[in-house]
Formats: structure tokens, C-alpha cells, sequence
């Protein structure tokens, strides 16, 4: 019975030397696939900042352009209104 016993525990204890084996490996692998999913995402992080930065320039220089249109058009608008209210006092103190 001694022999039994004696195989049952080797047989016990290689099974639990595999599973801590595999265990093992599967830990290893997480890791790597952990350090892989950081390594991704730090990626897009920074192509997504890049990309709004790009954006964001865009969008000012276009708003910068456009502002500065309607301030050449609010200064043609403020310079036909002085002409015409002096051409008008003009008029009336002329007459």
C-alpha cells in the first residue's frame, strides 16, 4: 500500500508542478500582452493628441481668416456709414 500511496503523491505533486508551470506561463504571457496593450495605447494617445493639435491649428487658422474678413468688412461698413452721415451734415448745413 505504500507504493500506492507514494505513486498517488508523485502523481499529485507533478500535476500541481504543471499547473504551477502553466500557471506560470500564463502569468508571462498576461504580462506580454499587458506591456503590448500599453505600447498601443501610449501609440494612439499620442496620434490622437497629434491629430487634434493638427486640428485644432486648422480650425484657428480658419476662424483667424474669416474673423479678419469681417473685420475688413465691418471697417468698409463703419467708413460708408461715416461717408454718408458727413455727407449728409454736409448737405444740410450747405443748403
Amino acid at each position: 500500500m505504500s507504493a500506492d500511496q507514494t505513486a498517488a503523491e508523485l502523481t499529485t505533486l507533478d500535476v500541481l508542478l504543471q499547473v504551477d508551470r502553466r500557471l506560470t506561463l500564463i502569468e508571462g504571457d498576461l504580462r506580454s500582452l499587458d506591456d503590448k496593450l500599453d505600447d498601443k495605447i501610449d501609440g494612439l494617445r499620442h496620434e490622437f493628441s497629434t491629430r487634434l493639435s493638427d486640428e485644432i491649428g486648422g480650425l484657428r487658422s480658419e476662424m483667424n481668416s474669416r474673423f479678419a474678413r469681417i473685420d475688413n468688412k465691418l471697417w468698409l461698413q463703419v467708413g460708408l456709414t461715416l461717408t454718408s452721415g458727413i455727407s449728409l451734415a454736409a448737405l444740410l448745413v450747405f443748403k
